[in-house]
């Protein structure tokens, strides 16, 4: 089994995490390991457990379980060096910023993969 590490934990990097739970693909072919930012306590003062998270819907305490959200800043992108079994998913918005934090990572050989939400419904090809 690899294991996910996910670029960028702002907003977007955590909604990552979110659709990465869900996917089917989760505990199957790849484990979440953690995030990379250059930006070590960005994840400081965030809850780390659902049922710490203020408002959140009343969901069984299986399932809050699944959505653990105590995943760690593993390192730099930018200095990470990839290990066996490592594979990297890129959760910026910004162009520029994928390519600054990505390159370095594939010119040391990281792998990427690609994550569709298991709700996506693709529409029939045109003929």
């Amino acid at each position: 089994m690899k294991n996910l590490i996910i670029i960028g934990a702002s907003g977007f990097g955590r909604e990552v995490l979110m659709m990465a739970i869900d996917n089917p693909s989760h505990q199957v072919d790849w484990v979440i390991k953690g995030f990379l930012d250059n930006r070590p306590g960005i994840l400081d003062g965030f809850a780390t457990h659902a049922q710490d998270v203020p408002d959140a819907m009343d969901y069984s305490p299986e399932k809050r379980l699944r959505y653990r959200r105590d995943y760690p800043i593993l390192g730099d992108p930018l200095s990470y060096t990839p290990e066996p079994g490592d594979v990297f998913l890129c959760a910026m918005g910004n162009p520029a910023d994928r390519r600054k934090y990505a390159e370095p990572l594939m010119a040391k050989g990281a792998e990427f993969i690609r994550l569709v939400h298991p709700m996506r419904r693709f529409p029939p090809l045109p003929a």
